[in-house]
């Protein structure tokens, strides 16, 4: 049921990433712009890149849900020590299809292959209005390392 990313997943694809979209639109319209954010290009690029790893939950031909890490690097960084880590740019399941277990098996597929890459990290930003994400990644074992805080001038 969890395969990776193919050429005809497109279409499917751009709707699921609308959807997050809104959700941001309606959330923060100070930071967001009803736009549809997949393009035909980031999708391409996704296709081929050796360094994103993008998935797919599909049952009868349905794209229910994805899950899209980019690996990630420092070396040689004048303060930082060296790491790989992956960083999940989206993971997302329909609204009728949450709270059946398709977010973890997409979260533990994820984990699973950044292991297999020799990953030790796993990050991931999400905004503070999104307490169903944030409870959910706390409880597949995600901490909070920093906060990003704003004031509106």
């Amino acid at each position: 049921m969890i395969r990776e990313i193919i050429e005809t997943d497109f279409e499917q694809l751009k709707v699921m990433y609308r959807e997050i979209q809104d959700i941001h639109v309606l959330n923060r319209p100070d930071v967001y712009k009803a736009v549809n954010p997949l393009s035909c290009e980031y999708f391409q690029f996704s296709l081929t890149d050796k360094d994103t790893l993008a998935t797919v939950y599909e049952k009868d031909n349905e794209l229910i849900g994805f899950c899209v890490t980019v690996l990630k690097s420092i070396s040689n960084h004048p303060v930082m020590k060296d790491k790989k880590s992956g960083f999940m740019e989206a993971l997302f399941v329909k609204q009728n299809y949450r709270k059946q277990g398709i977010g973890r098996e997409l979260f533990i597929d994820i984990k699973d292959k950044l292991k297999e890459r020799g990953i030790d990290k796993l990050e991931l930003m999400v905004w503070s209005f999104n307490e169903g994400a944030i409870n959910f990644y706390r409880n597949e074992g995600m901490e909070t390392r920093s906060e990003i805080m704003e004031l509106s001038l």
